[in-house]
């Protein structure tokens, strides 16, 4: 699932060119809201 997620803001990145779109904001939170997690379990 986090692997999908940074390929997702990949992405919306490449695709952008910018990070002030409130989509790739959300999937960039939510990115590092698993690596946290995944971080804490380790």
């Amino acid at each position: 699932m986090a692997i999908q997620k940074a390929g997702n803001v990949k992405e919306y990145g490449d695709a952008l060119k910018s990070f002030s779109d409130p989509d790739i904001l959300s999937e960039i939170s939510e990115l590092n809201g698993m690596v946290a997690n995944l971080t804490t379990n380790l």
